[in-house]
């Protein structure tokens, strides 16, 4: 596996190449989206579903999927925890 990060309008997409077991020597992408305000920091994550010949396809095409995504005017999504479900505290 491999990753390549840019910065694009107040966002970090990061790109991994994640390679495929079939067909041999293709690779997928995952594609990570966050938002560093300095106090706290938003995170997403999404599979491509694409199948690429090499990795640095895959990085490439992972940085584009992330800057059309900001572009179409993706919001990262909070999480909430109800800290007084002792379930949802478990690790």
């Amino acid at each position: 596996m491999s990753r390549l990060q840019n910065s694009y309008k107040n966002f970090v997409i990061q790109a991994t190449a994640v390679p495929l077991r079939e067909p041999k020597n293709h690779f997928t992408v995952h594609v990570n989206i966050r938002r560093d305000t300095g106090a706290f920091s938003e995170d997403t994550i999404f599979q491509s579903g694409q199948v690429f010949a090499n990795e640095n396809e895959a990085l490439e095409a992972g940085i584009q999927i992330g800057k059309q995504k900001i572009d179409n005017g993706f919001q990262l999504r909070n999480v909430v925890v109800n800290v007084n479900d002792p379930v949802a505290l478990k690790d």
